[in-house]
């Protein structure tokens, strides 16, 4: 009798709940889940990553997500040393070096580069997998320019002219954030509660589905017709972003790259050149024309540019044909 009365104690319940929940966490981690950090929905930026993240990656390549919310090092250091010239880079899952250790990602092996010279510079990583140029520009006015760069390398290529999706409902409630970082919360949102908060449902509430729908459309240009005429107003779109950035650059006192970084399919020189040639026509059309480096060159130089897991991102390899291509195109990217 006395032990069926431990057993419905209220405090023996809670911690065989918490045991068990616990026990789910790390079965479910070891299945593969929360592999990836947590993104979170943004009103200006479609999404943004949350700050303060350790996790494994897809690949094993270990992500860790600084107290700013991107993939790099503490940036403490930079608060304390206002002098230190800053290089930012803004881009999508390519200049965040999914599929790679962050210290064999292109931006780091600029700054490396640059590590014996009498003064360094420290190269931030403001990259978000996903990101389209308007988001670029946008994140550019919200986060980056306050670390106050003396350059700023936007990393682009055919999937960069994707519109910005209409803004995301976030339903708050509380430990949301919490919650959100959990292994039992990836599964459940990929098998149980996809359906009654994704993006669909949320635009649908928000009465924006006819805007999501032209999003998609043009997610689906980006990706599989870049260079057809269907393509034309999401290159013009590209164009007012890439002016507007480079506006709010030179009004900040800094300078503009525009990196080309071309995909698998688009390594053959006929699609290759297509590209820079689209991206110099957007660049012609900034107040103050910006230094464009094409990587397509060097990728083709080595072996294998593309992981071998992954065809969208590049390889150590790659990552490396890049950065020496940004060194070469653009020699006073060293400190001033």
């Amino acid at each position: 009798m006395m032990r069926w009365s431990v057993l419905k104690s209220p405090r023996v319940l809670a911690l065989a709940s918490l045991a068990a929940l616990a026990t789910l966490e790390f079965a479910l981690r070891a299945a593969g889940f929360a592999a990836v950090p947590v993104t979170e929905p943004h009103r200006e930026l479609g999404w943004l990553t949350l700050p303060d993240q350790e996790r494994p990656g897809a690949h094993g390549e270990g992500l860790s997500i600084n107290a700013w919310g991107f993939r790099d090092r503490d940036w403490t250091a930079l608060e304390s040393e206002p002098q230190l010239e800053r290089i930012a880079f803004l881009g999508d899952s390519r200049a965040y070096a999914a599929s790679v250790p962050v210290e064999q990602g292109f931006v780091r092996d600029t700054e490396l580069a640059f590590s014996d010279c009498p003064a360094p510079f420290w190269a931030m990583n403001f990259a978000q997998p996903g990101y389209g140029l308007e988001q670029m520009q946008r994140l550019y006015s919200i986060a980056v320019r306050a670390w106050k760069p003396s350059t700023v390398v936007v990393c682009v290529g055919s999937l960069s002219i994707q519109p910005t999706p209409p803004p995301f409902e976030r339903r708050d409630f509380p430990l949301r954030r919490l919650a959100m970082r959990t292994a039992l919360w990836d599964f459940l949102d990929q098998y149980v509660l996809r359906d009654a908060h994704s993006f669909d449902a949320a635009w649908e509430r928000a009465g924006l589905a006819d805007e999501a729908r032209a999003a998609r459309d043009g997610f689906r240009i980006a990706r599989e017709a870049p260079f057809e005429p269907e393509a034309e107003p999401l290159w013009a779109r590209a164009r007012e972003r890439l002016a507007q950035l480079e506006r709010e650059v030179a009004r900040d006192g800094a300078r503009l790259v525009v990196l080309v970084l071309p995909r698998a399919d688009e390594l053959a020189p006929e699609r290759a050149s297509e590209l820079v040639r689209r991206w110099k026509a957007c660049a012609a059309a900034c107040d103050r024309t910006p230094v464009l480096v094409d990587a397509s060159a060097a990728l083709r130089e080595v072996a294998q540019p593309f992981s071998s897991r992954d065809a969208l991102h590049f390889s150590e390899s790659g990552h490396a044909a890049v950065a020496s291509a940004l060194l070469d195109g653009v020699p006073w990217v060293a400190p001033r």
